[in-house]
């Protein structure tokens, strides 16, 4: 077996969470000739088929639903590792993707987050608003502000 190329990886995850290539490449923003490439390499080097081509999409096979979680837990503490590195830089600059419920994106936070740019102005804000739950650790937001404890 083959050192594992962790691009690959993340495609695998991309694509067992997004059921097809296509949807699995808009979700990672890529394309889905190279998602394919990915996950034929990966079951080339592993020696494994990690999904079954039907005509509705790719489903995991047994030995990929094993492995499914194994390769999130790389994601995750990729994502720890990245946020680690971030938390080092010695000045504040960047893009901060903050996700909130309409009623705050609308009404709350446009005076806050104006004062914030006047203070910081090397910040990027991203302001989503979305009353979906993000997940932070897999870095759909940087912070997340909502009315209900998420699960």
């Amino acid at each position: 077996m083959k050192s594992i190329d962790w691009t690959y990886l993340q495609s695998f995850v991309a694509v067992a969470e997004n059921g097809s290539l296509a949807n699995a490449a808009n979700a990672a923003g890529g394309s889905a000739p190279t998602m394919s490439r990915h996950i034929s390499t990966l079951e080339a080097d592993l020696e494994i088929l990690l999904f079954e081509r039907t005509g509705g999409g790719l489903k995991l096979t047994s030995a990929g639903l094993d492995l499914l979680d194994h390769a999130r837990d790389m994601a995750i503490a990729a994502n720890k590792l990245s946020l680690a590195a971030a938390g080092r830089t010695e000045t504040v600059e960047g893009i901060v993707r903050i996700t909130a419920s309409q009623i705050m994106a609308t009404y709350v936070l446009p005076g806050m987050l104006k004062q914030l740019k006047d203070t910081e102005p090397q910040i990027t804000i991203e302001l989503v608003s979305t009353d979906k739950t993000e997940n932070l650790l897999m870095r759909e937001a940087d912070i997340a502000l909502r009315m209900y404890r998420p699960e």
